[in-house]
Formats: structure tokens, sequence, C-alpha cells
């Protein structure tokens, strides 16, 4: 029996770490709303239940596009199809801050986000056999996982803070420059899959 060798590179965990970026960043976004509800219902004249949707529009979405975002990933790559879905969660977030007042424009961004969000997490699995020897994957997948809860506590708790000092507007606006560094950063960092052994 010949076991292969395969080469590990030091780089994978940089790639990781852009990838952890980005997912956390769909976290924060998603959860937006969430700890300032009654807020945000004041902010745009419409009640909790109406802000709720920016919360359940991703679960929605999720539903409709998880096999297609797969397909995209699988037949594209992780590099791609994590790059559009990181850009197209930029440009909504941003676009999110730029029209901050308007509650449908908002919603609007938000379902642009949750279009985004099934590219960059349904992701993990590829970046881990892509770049990290078996003995890690479970490791990077943890990780990568990891990174959900991290953007759901950053959102819940920074999300009432920064309101409180910037307001709702301002809010949106630090997370929509913050999504589109994670963005850039993905873009800059992750490649394909790591070198060729030569």
């Amino acid at each position: 029996m010949n076991e292969k060798t395969v080469k590990v590179y030091g780089y994978r965990w940089a790639v990781l770490a852009a990838f952890m970026f980005i997912v956390a960043m769909t976290q924060v976004l998603w959860i937006t709303f969430a700890p300032i509800t009654s807020r945000a219902a004041q902010f745009y004249g419409t009640s909790d239940l109406m802000v709720g949707l920016f919360s359940l529009s991703f679960m929605a979405v999720y539903v409709l596009i998880v096999i297609p975002s797969a397909w995209i990933i699988d037949t594209c790559g992780l590099r791609t199809a994590v790059g559009i879905g990181a850009v197209l969660t930029a440009i909504c977030a941003l676009t999110r801050g730029i029209f901050a007042s308007n509650f449908t424009l908002v919603l609007a961004s938000q379902l642009g986000i949750a279009v985004g969000q099934p590219l960059v997490i349904g992701a993990i699995t590829k970046l881990a056999s892509r770049w990290f020897p078996v003995e890690e994957r479970a490791t990077a997948v943890g990780l990568g996982t990891l990174a959900l809860y991290i953007g759901i506590l950053t959102g819940m708790l920074a999300t009432p803070v920064i309101t409180i000092s910037y307001g709702i507007k301002g809010m949106l606006w630090i997370y929509g420059i913050i999504a589109a560094v994670s963005a850039i950063v993905f873009i800059a960092v992750a490649r394909e899959h790591r070198p060729p052994i030569t």
C-alpha cells in the first residue's frame, strides 16, 4: 500500500483566518437587529415583528439557495464561490449604511447578504479538504464553525454598544466597512488550494 505524502503549508492558517473573518461577519450582519429590535422598530416606524424579518429572511433564503450554492462551490471552487459571497455580502452591507433610514431598502440589502451567506459558510469543508491534511481537517472545520458563533456573539454584544454611541445609521456603516474589509482580506489571501508539490 502506497501512502501519498502531502506537503503542508503554514499559509493554510492564513487562508483559514481570512475565511473565519468573512464567516464571522456574515453572522454579525445576520443578527444585527436582534439585540436592538425595539429601538429599530422605533427608528423605522414599524413593529418588532417587521424588524424580525431582517433575521428571518436569512433562514428563508438559506433553505431556497443552499443547494445551488453548494453546486457553485463544487463547480467554481473555493476562492471564486466564497469570493462572490464575500463581495455580495460587502456590497449589501454597505448599502445598508447608505440607505439606513429606509426600511425597505435595508431589508432588500439584508436579502442580498442572505444570498451571499451560503456561498461563504457552505465552503468550510472545501477549504479543509483543499488546504489541510486529513489529521487537521476536523480542527479546520471546527475553527470555521467557531467563527459562526464568534460572529453571533459579537453581533449580540457589540450592536447595542455601537448603536448607543453612533445610532443605527452609524452602526450599519461600521458593519458595512468591516464587511468590505473582510471581503478584501479574503480575496487577497485566499487561494484555490495549496501549491502543487514540485
